[in-house]
């Protein structure tokens, strides 16, 4: 038995966002979770096009390190390295 192919969060701003005609709208929200963004997504007015897309998120998942994964070029080069115990806290 084998996983389905899934989006991984580096890539989302490269197979999703850019391949979007413009203008296109990209939220970046951190901390929710999928069914609020479809909740949300139900709610918007229905006079454009609304997609809400499950991805693998990166470790580890807090803010400074995932809403970097979400950048462009995040795709072609991403990495986590440690530079100090604070972690963007403070």
């Amino acid at each position: 038995m084998t996983a389905p192919v899934a989006l991984h969060q580096t890539r989302i701003f490269s197979e999703v966002v850019a391949a979007q005609p413009k203008p296109v709208a990209y939220f970046l929200v951190d901390a929710m979770r999928f069914e609020m963004g479809a909740e949300l997504a139900e709610r918007l007015p229905k006079t454009s096009e609304v997609s809400v897309k499950h991805a693998l998120g990166v470790l580890p998942s807090i803010t400074p390190i995932g809403m970097a994964a979400l950048q462009p070029g995040a795709s072609s080069s991403f990495s986590v390295i440690e530079q100090g115990a604070n972690w963007g806290h403070g």
